[in-house]
């Protein structure tokens, strides 16, 4: 019966009602939802969605567009932390991106509660083909990190999208080795997650910095084996050898190399790997004085240390004063087997005592 009534007592009722009935009403039909929602753009508390908000969200953008040309609305009014442009990306509203995108004064860099942008918002859902219409938008800042201090570029490696990674890597502001707030660049977040493909990807480009550091002074490679174990160090490292100028030497807090870490762990494969690298040194003194040949005498890995002693520029006695002597530690531990192949070694010092007031034959 109400829809049988001419357009202008529509209006008129329209105008008298109260917004609840408005609400209501403007899912009767097609006829009435433009005029109750254009009655609702002048009884929109600050507590409720604004008519652009409810129209975008309605995928109305003909009433989108009236209410922007003819009532100047607020293309960025905010609801929930929500404005019409992020609430379209979330809705994956290609369209109504578009439209929006299209209007002077919108803001593409608005973060909602979270501190994600629209663009964060399009690599969270996948939604290619929005993402591509925001990177190529020239207000979308590129770099604009959320409330963990996570950039897109970030955000696209930890949720496996290879191919927005690829294209950000190809935005000419992008900062490829924007850090959060933990101090953790890409790089560092594709050796943590396991992200082969990224790692890969990012290996590719020289600007990708592959030495960087974290707040505990790590760099990617000596996450890899600090944090890591087999197979999965293994992997890491053999594929950070292969990025672009990596420092196979560098040392943590600790003055231990990645190779340090390597004999520690008693990983054959891992150390294999390494010595196999040109440019490894294989005698660095950690800041207590170990070297990887000190531990290894200590570990009773037979195999790990007869591949060290088969280097050869391997150093068989303590390298400096104040140095852990390689035979000395072994004889601490009663490794009797360890010991007899140190011993056998050209030019080893038996009664050498180090830091020690023990010599290695009055501790056997």
């Amino acid at each position: 019966m109400l829809l049988s009534l001419p357009l202008e007592l529509l209006v008129w009722v329209c105008h008298h009602i109260d917004e609840e009935s408005l609400l209501a009403l403007r899912y009767v039909s097609r006829k009435l939802y433009p005029i109750a929602t254009e009655r609702l753009f002048s009884l929109i508390s600050s507590e409720q969605p604004g008519p652009l908000y409810r129209a975008v969200r309605d995928k109305r953008l003909d009433i989108a567009r009236i209410f922007l040309t003819k009532y100047s609305a607020d293309i960025n009014a905010e609801y929930a932390g929500c404005t019409p442009i992020l609430l379209a990306v979330e809705a994956r509203n290609l369209e109504a991106v578009k439209f929006l995108l299209n209007e002077e004064d919108i803001d593409v860099n608005y973060q909602d509660h979270s501190g994600h942008s629209p663009l964060h918002c399009a690599i969270l859902n996948s939604s290619l083909a929005i993402f591509e219409r925001l990177i190529s938008f020239e207000s979308t800042n590129v770099n604009l990190p959320n409330w963990m201090g996570i950039p897109p570029i970030t955000t696209s490696l930890l949720h496996n999208q290879s191919y927005m990674l690829q294209a950000l890597l190809q935005h000419p502001q992008i900062e490829i080795n924007a850090l959060d707030r933990l101090d953790q660049s890409p790089v560092m977040w594709a050796v943590e997650r396991e992200n082969y493909g990224a790692l890969h990807i990012l290996g590719k480009d020289t600007r990708a910095d592959f030495n960087c550091r974290d707040l505990s002074g790590d760099t990617p490679l000596l996450r890899a084996v600090k944090k890591h174990t087999e197979p999965s160090a293994i992997k890491l490292v053999d594929c950070l050898l292969c990025c672009n100028n990596i420092d196979i030497n560098s040392k943590d807090k600790h003055l231990r190399t990645t190779f340090w870490y390597a004999v520690d762990s008693c990983s054959e494969s891992l150390v294999r790997l390494l010595l196999d690298r040109e440019g490894l040194e294989i005698n660095e003194v950690d800041a207590n004085g170990w070297t990887p040949l000190a531990v290894a005498a200590t570990r009773g890995n037979l195999l790990i240390l007869n591949l060290l002693l088969e280097q050869r520029n391997i150093l068989v006695n303590a390298v400096s004063p104040g140095a852990v002597s390689p035979l000395l530690a072994a004889c601490s531990e009663n490794d009797t087997t360890i010991v007899e192949r140190l011993v056998e070694q050209k030019g080893i010092a038996i009664n050498e005592i180090g830091e020690s007031p023990y010599s290695p034959t009055r501790l056997l």
